[in-house]
């Protein structure tokens, strides 16, 4: 740094280096002088090569913190510059061992001398100091911002302050301004790099004491500045000042952010502002620096942070440091090639940060195809709520997207359900309603990124460097715990406010709360719907959640509804009333009534002379923990008791299978031993594949596989005929109550189901009278099978082989975006693309996708074990070559009104429709675990091993099934199963590719005629 001043001193004496507005001047040679005589003075002070010498300076002192930094620096010193204004200065120099400390005002208390700066270097320069600064020596400790946490101070050397730049340069930086301008605080590490830009700038530096709006444009049209120096709260309040209405900044050529993002909408507006200025957005940080990206302003790529400066690399990598390709979000890395910065006297702070020159930034963010950085968010910003990761930058730059909106921070907020939610405080610039604000954001968000809560306030509380600092800003919510119009107003918004927190487990909704942000699927818009409708007497549609998911336009739709009376028949929503014990059978058990999907497996497994069988549920766990067999088979006897329908054997009395309840069927659990993961899964594998008693018992199996010591694969399986895929979830949870009680001595305790299952399944039947004829004239006429089918071979028996691809979290993420803006759910999207394929195989425009959904319509139902399940024939009409887009609202019409309808006789439909195709798609919020023990997820082959005959030795004219889940990382794992006797691997491999292509497409290809998106293109690739 002594070698900069001294070069340009030299060279250029008389030249005007600083002017701070109201004070004065300060030419190179006055600067060289003062600190050369400064460093001679620090010399007697004893300060030597290390020593920390604290600089402790307001706005107004600029000229004396120059002349202080440049003698603590010229004598070998290590500058750590304050402003007067941080909070705890005392402590940041006592935590970096500062010696002495220059100031201004009033110096902080400590174990340091001081010395008022204005006296510094006034007497004769005796010339340079004698010492030798190197550049590999400390240069400064600048401390971080801390908006999220106490500031840490971040050292520097003097190679890293001076990279890039040379004493003596053939051409200096900025050379199209006489002046540049900038009104950083002291302290920022953005005041350090302007004050290297003094040095070696060809414009003098002019510097604001402190930052107001009007007057920082006063100064820049005052100077006639050519650049202009902000950060994007400074670029805010210039907008929204409207300063370039009222001051000639017509030369200004270059204004360039630094400090954060600045928001897309904000650099939009300062170049119609300024249409001579280039706006240019950089992006580093105190640790990173001089590494940096930087980008000129691009309405094409408005997002975009650029691509490394000279001298920097940029990459993104996945949670172990690993460089991740173009287009995966990961974490964002910085590199300059040169001597890397540190925090100072915390070297585990250091481990965690800085990496073989690499600096950790903190944030999250991709690369596009061309290299442009572009963030997603700070890590430790990102609201993670409802199972969503919610990026704050994204809600505020579509907040700063209104014209009405000045300023604008997004937080996270805890929350009961949602563990928390997405909160927004919006400084208006005219006056805007909270209302007009959610209406903006409703068209351009996702219902989980709609914010919650949102205040309309006067300023964001921001810091000196122009942060927002976060836990101020959460204060401004804890202030004001509700918005003035939050709260619901009428008694149908009360009423439904009601049902939404029996539904979503909330404890209070707001009237412009968002059901689908709150934790909104679409089981639960079925339970909406149907307590809405016993509730307000009228027929409620599924389709009113979905297509009005905020509270006060559901509630405005019930009372019309009401004041109209019903327009159709309302179904028989009441609870399910108590109804008369079942008779006792001769086993002292008592029979047991039948859901629809019961009726049609028996009917299923007896249509042939050799007995078929669905098979199990099953999952398995690894589990690196203490486990006793002992207490887990217990555990399981504990809850076969509970639940009635682990209990249920099916027997033939005199007919057709019959169910009975038994008093006691215990489950069978095995304890065996493997010898790696691959013997593990076989043997899991080889118990789901065992017999279940359905006519005495077992109905539950458990395999725990010995791996070593406190190393465990738990093998679970329950047969389908007592069971579905929602009672898995039900049991794991209630599985580790029981077991983590009988561990600790305690006896288990579980309360009660709301209603009993054997009601549960009444009430379902119950409906039945209604919902048949929807089904006989929606399926009337509706083809038995996909035929054609290109590469369908004749065959009379059954045998399942599988094939497994994935779709990335981004390409996900984008499917999921496309379904929102169509207010369909993600699982109708892949439907809609499955027909599209299905379509462009067979050139048939008419299909029955078999879809199951959980059967859970009503809440009571959830926390019951048993096979609820419900399986929708949805017809779709894939004819008259639609648009994607097109197709989606077809298959989201028609998944809803089957949905309203979904209790009814299925075994009398499956029967017409035996060989649909089949969809199932599944959303898991987590992996499977062992609740109470250290453990994950065991994967299993998708598939069961059986062989089975067709009926009556009929040809299988089924098609591949398709199986599709939704992986908590936002991922999509999917899966085709088909039976190889009738299909050889290349035609599912083939479908699968088509697909994946057609995905991969979307949201870009939702306008294209779905014959271009499938056509004949199904090449046989490779599916992974």
């Amino acid at each position: 740094m002594p070698a900069l001043l001294a070069a340009r001193a030299d060279d250029e004496p008389d030249r005007v280096a600083l002017v701070l507005d109201g004070v004065g001047t300060l030419t190179f040679g006055q600067w060289r002088a003062r600190a050369d005589a400064g460093a001679h003075e620090l010399r007697d002070r004893g300060v030597g090569r290390g020593d920390r010498i604290g600089l402790v300076f307001g706005g107004p002192d600029w000229l004396d913190f120059a002349v202080g930094y440049a003698a603590v620096t010229a004598a070998g010193g290590v500058a750590v510059p304050l402003s007067d204004r941080t909070p705890a200065a005392a402590d940041l120099l006592a935590g970096c061992g500062a010696t002495g400390v220059l100031h201004a005002g009033t110096a902080p208390r400590g174990p340091w001398w001081t010395v008022h700066a204005d006296g510094l270097g006034r007497t004769a320069s005796p010339g340079p100091p004698d010492g030798d600064v190197r550049p590999g020596d400390l240069a400064q400790i600048v401390h971080t911002s801390g908006t999220t946490g106490r500031p840490k101070g971040v050292a520097a050397t003097h190679a890293n302050l001076t990279f890039g730049a040379a004493p003596r340069p053939r051409r200096r930086p900025l050379a199209h301004s006489r002046h540049f301008v900038h009104a950083f605080p002291i302290g920022t590490n953005a005041a350090q790099t302007m004050l290297v830009q003094a040095l070696t700038a060809r414009p003098a530096a002019v510097v604001a004491p402190h930052f107001d709006a009007d007057g920082f444009a006063a100064l820049v049209a005052r100077h006639r500045a050519g650049t202009v120096f902000v950060v994007p709260s400074m670029a805010i309040d210039l907008l929204r000042a409207r300063v370039a209405e009222r001051h000639d900044l017509s030369d200004v050529l270059l204004v360039a952010s630094t400090g954060a993002a600045l928001p897309p909408a904000v650099a939009r507006d300062l170049t119609t502002a300024l249409p001579g200025a280039t706006v240019v957005n950089n992006y580093t940080s105190t640790e990173a620096a001089p590494a940096h990206t930087t980008v000129v302003y691009d309405p094409d790529r408005p997002t975009a942070l650029g691509r490394p400066a000279a001298g920097a690399e940029l990459r993104i990598t996945d949670q172990d440091g690993v460089p991740l390709p173009a287009g995966a979000t990961g974490e964002v890395w910085l590199r300059a090639d040169t001597v890397p910065r540190t925090y100072f006297g915390d070297p585990a702070a250091s481990a965690r940060v800085f990496r073989d020159g690499w600096v950790r930034m903190g944030d999250l963010g991709h690369l596009d195809a061309d290299g442009y950085l572009h963030l997603v968010d700070r890590d430790g910003d990102t609201v993670k709520t409802g199972g969503f990761k919610v990026s704050t930058l994204h809600v505020e730059s579509v907040l700063f997207d209104h014209p009405d909106v000045a300023d604008a921070a997004v937080v996270g907020l805890p929350h009961a359900t949602l563990g928390a939610m997405v909160a927004a405080a919006v400084v208006p610039g005219r006056p805007v309603t909270a209302d007009a604000l959610r209406a903006h954001l409703a068209e351009r968000l996702a219902p989980q990124e709609r914010p919650l809560r949102l205040l309309l306030v006067d300023a964001l509380p921001r810091n000196d460097g122009g942060k927002v600092v976060r836990a101020a800003l959460r204060d401004l919510f804890a202030r004001r715990p509700d918005d003035a119009d939050g709260a619901p107003v009428t008694a149908a918004e009360r009423t439904l406010a009601a049902l939404w927190g029996r539904v979503l487990g909330v404890p209070s909704a707001g009237r412009h709360d968002d059901f689908f942000a709150l934790g909104g699927d679409s089981l639960k818009a079925a339970q909406i719907a149907t307590l809405a409708a016993a509730e307000f007497g009228v027929a409620v549609p599924a389709s009113v959640v979905f297509d009005r998911p905020v509270l006060a336009a559901q509630a405005g739709w019930l009372a019309a509804a009401t004041t109209a009376g019903p327009a159709v028949e309302i179904a028989e929503t009441a609870a399910p009333a108590a109804t008369a014990a079942p008779e006792t059978n001769g086993d002292g058990g008592r029979d047991m009534p039948l859901t629809a999907q019961q009726d049609n497996f028996l009917a299923w497994m007896y249509a042939t002379d050799e007995p078929r069988d669905p098979g199990p549920i099953s999952v398995a766990i690894r589990i690196t923990d203490d486990l006793d067999p002992a207490l887990l088979e217990a555990a399981l006897g504990v809850l076969v008791a509970r639940h009635e329908a682990l209990r249920t054997v099916f027997r033939a009395a005199g007919g057709a299978p019959r169910g009975h309840l038994l008093a006691d069927c215990p489950p069978a659990v095995t304890v065996t031993a493997a010898d790696d993961e691959a013997h593990a899964a076989q043997l899991v594998c080889a118990d789901r594949e065992l017999r279940f008693g359905l006519d005495q018992g077992p109905l539950v199996r458990a395999v725990v596989v010995r791996l070593g010591d406190a190393d465990h694969v738990l093998g679970l399986a329950v047969h389908h005929l007592v069971f579905d895929g929602w009672s898995m979830g039900v049991l794991l949870r209630e599985l580790g109550l029981v077991y983590s009680a009988l561990r600790t001595g305690r006896r288990p305790v579980l309360p009660a189901p709301p209603v009993p299952y054997v009601e549960a399944v009444a009430w379902t039947r119950a409906q039945w009278p209604r919902t048949r004829r929807y089904w006989l004239d929606r399926l009337d006429g509706a083809p038995a099978v996909v035929a054609p089918f290109p590469g369908r071979r004749h065959a009379v028996r059954l045998h399942s082989d599988s094939l497994e691809f994935r779709v990335d979290a981004d390409a996900a993420g984008r499917l999921r975006a496309l379904a929102r803006d169509r207010g369909a759910s993600t699982a109708m999207l892949v439907t809609a693309a499955w027909a599209a394929v299905l379509t462009g195989w067979s050139g048939v425009p008419d299909l029955v996708v078999m879809s199951p959904v959980p059967g859970r319509g009503r809440p009571e139902f959830e926390v019951l074990v048993g096979c609820l399940v419900q399986s929708l024939p949805l017809r779709i009409d894939a004819g008259g070559d639609p648009t994607f887009a097109d197709l989606l609202d077809r298959v989201r019409a028609t998944t809803l009104a089957a949905v309203d309808h979904q209790y009814y006789p299925f075994a009398e439909f499956y029967a017409r429709f035996p060989a649909a195709a089949w969809l199932r798609f599944e959303s898991w919020g987590g992996d499977p675990h062992f609740p109470g023990l250290i453990s994950q997820g065991f994967p299993l082959p998708r598939a069961l091993d059986a062989d089975w005959p067709t009926p009556d030795g009929q040809p299988d004219l089924g098609v591949p099934e398709l199986a599709v889940v939704e992986q908590p990382d936002g991922s999509l794992s999917g899966w085709l199963l088909w039976n190889s006797y009738a299909f050889d691997r290349s035609t599912p491999r083939r479908l699968a590719a088509g697909l994946l292509r057609l995905l991969h497409a979307l949201p870009a290809g939702a306008t294209t005629p779905v014959s271009e998106l499938t056509g004949e293109r199904f090449p046989e690739t490779e599916v992974v």
